[in-house]
């Protein structure tokens, strides 16, 4: 007698990509491209339906200001042995 092997398939579950943007959900998609594409758009983020995160976006300055007083003079006039260990350099 021939042996048989019964294997039992789940059914494929359709993919959904769920945008979120300004605290709420704000549209669901089948493809990740167009989620990604609209989340880009409201500055939001992607997720699947797993919840896990396809875009997530940060917060980022675009722009960084240098005050030229808070520099100390050896950096000015590149030269480090003149202030090596004289000075802390302070990151806001």
């Amino acid at each position: 007698e021939p042996r048989r092997i019964t294997i039992n398939a789940k059914q494929h579950e359709e993919e959904r990509y769920y945008v979120y943007a300004k605290g709420k959900l704000d549209s669901i998609y089948r493809n990740a491209n167009t989620a990604i594409v609209k989340a880009d758009e409201l500055f939001g983020v992607v997720v699947d339906q797993n919840q896990q995160y396809i875009l997530e976006r940060v917060n980022k300055k675009t722009l960084s200001a240098i005050i030229l007083d808070t520099i100390p003079e050896c950096f000015l006039k590149g030269n480090m042995n003149i202030c090596r260990h004289s000075f802390q350099i302070r990151w806001y």
